[in-house]
């Protein structure tokens, strides 16, 4: 089966009211780092993304975690988790100290 389909985009912005706003490109790159911790099993992953979006301030573009462990080699009542963090400034290239 082919399927044919054409979209008028003069005449679909112009049906929109809304502006599209499209996110600021940074020209500098974009660095990422994965870290693990031990933490308590209670420990909410949410905190935890909360605090390091705090404590990086603006160069923290994003954090999420990827991998949650409880198992053998975890001591009994701790959970291994493991995020990745990315770091970006839209002003300038980061150094290895600001990471």
């Amino acid at each position: 089966d082919v399927y044919y389909g054409e979209i008028m985009l003069d005449v679909l912005a112009q049906a929109t009211p809304a502006k599209v706003k499209a996110p600021v490109l940074s020209k500098y790159p974009s660095v990422s780092r994965d870290i693990s911790l031990m933490v308590k099993e209670d420990v909410k992953a949410a905190d935890m993304i909360a605090l390091i979006k705090k404590s990086g301030g603006r160069i923290v573009k994003k954090s999420e975690v990827f991998d949650v462990y409880q198992g053998e080699h975890i001591e009994k009542g701790y959970k291994s988790v493991s995020l990745k963090i990315v770091y970006e400034d839209n002003e300038k290239t980061l150094k290895t100290e600001e990471k």
